[in-house]
């Protein structure tokens, strides 16, 4: 037979166990306030071509390029942002331009309904990005379905 001591016990444990798979538990708020900012941190292209620095400002994330491993075009001059639609920005350089533009979490490690800026091409397209793992992003580039798009992947360099 058991004492009240022991039965007080089991309960505690199985309340305990119990409660760590209710919805809005402290462990799940832990998980969605991890994965809301998982994307935070430097990424460098699979092909080495550049690095983008992705932050959290208010709910959304923004990108922009901090490094490239050709800062110039074939004539040695500087790259530019010169297809940009806007003339004004036609002369701003590579480094520090915007690319990733208001993403939203959506869950599942999975950030929505925000833009990708081409600068080779000066054209934005919808954008989604996916963590494949941890430090393995996928970004999705596409015009209005992203099933009609390219993706290219990106692998975190630093948090």
């Amino acid at each position: 037979m058991r004492t009240a001591h022991q039965i007080a016990l089991w309960s505690i444990c199985a309340l305990l166990c119990l409660s760590s798979f209710a919805p809005g538990s402290v462990k799940s708020r832990d998980a969605e306030k991890f994965g809301q900012v998982a994307l935070v941190g430097t990424w460098l292209k699979d092909d080495k071509a550049f690095k983008v620095r992705i932050d959290k400002q208010s709910e959304r994330f923004y990108g922009k390029i901090i490094w490239l491993e050709r800062n110039h075009w074939a004539d040695g001059s500087p790259k530019k942002d010169h297809l940009n639609p806007d003339p004004k920005l036609r002369s701003r350089s590579y480094i520090g331009i915007p690319v990733v533009l208001g993403l939203k979490y959506d869950g599942d490690d999975t950030w929505n309904d925000g833009k990708i800026y081409d600068p080779e091409s000066g054209k934005t397209y919808d954008c989604r990005i996916t963590l494949v793992s941890r430090n393995r992003a996928e970004i999705r580039a596409y015009i209005g379905f992203p099933w009609i798009g390219k993706s290219l992947f990106f692998n975190r360099v630093e948090p």
